[in-house]
């Protein structure tokens, strides 16, 4: 909120998810959904979104919102899980004493990984390169959709550009999706793997953000 509020000037309406049930859904027209864990939503709210959405709202989600997404079958692409991706580590041989090691291996802390951009595509108005550093403190993935037009963001081949994390770590989020959008009914979803706008100071992403709102109606791309 604080990104929206401070540099685009927008004031977005804040709601706890126990205050959802009581939103009137017709009056907004974009939802962003922050990462977190949703699963307390209704099923009539997550009816309720569905429902909004197919009739010509905006839906963003990035890392658990995008997860939740995916979940509801509202972003029509999978993805890999923490555990999907720690489970390609090797782990014959180790003992009790490689647990923690293991643990740290498997982890992104806070690393700057690459993506290629599709500068043609209205979420990525006003970008100049056809590549976009991304900060990246998660392992969690979604995967490229098998659709045309609906991948924005993909993750370079040799993604890693600073910061260190594992080689599998690496070998897995090379060539996976970094934001997907695509429309449902009237309306479209978005979703990204990262947070554009993470802690208040990664800005390079925060583009894709505002663009949503202000493009977010403008496009067309069938997942199915």
């Amino acid at each position: 909120w604080y990104y929206l509020d401070r540099f685009v000037g927008v004031a977005p309406t804040i709601v706890e998810m126990e205050r959802f049930s009581n939103l009137e859904l017709s009056d907004y027209s974009h939802i962003v959904l922050a990462h977190g864990n949703y699963n307390k939503l209704s099923d009539a709210d997550k009816i309720a979104i569905k429902t909004w959405v197919r009739k010509g709202g905006v839906i963003w989600g990035h890392k658990g919102g995008a997860k939740f997404l995916v979940d509801q079958q509202l972003l029509k692409t999978t993805y890999l899980s923490r555990q999907d991706v720690a489970s390609a580590f090797k782990t014959d041989g180790l003992h009790y004493g490689d647990k923690d090691h293991l643990a740290g291996r498997q982890r992104i802390a806070g690393a700057i990984f690459n993506t290629k951009v599709d500068l043609t595509h209205p979420l990525t108005f006003s970008l100049q390169r056809d590549t976009l550093p991304v900060f990246k403190n998660s392992t969690w993935l979604l995967e490229m959709s098998a659709a045309p037009f609906v991948n924005v963001l993909q993750y370079t081949q040799k993604p890693l550009l600073a910061g260190f994390t594992d080689d599998v770590n690496i070998e897995q989020v090379a060539g996976a999706a970094g934001l997907v959008a695509h429309s449902y009914g009237r309306g479209n979803v978005i979703g990204m793997t990262d947070d554009p706008v993470f802690r208040g100071y990664w800005y390079g992403t925060s583009r894709l953000l505002s663009n949503a709102l202000f493009f977010g109606h403008t496009f067309s791309a069938n997942a199915d």
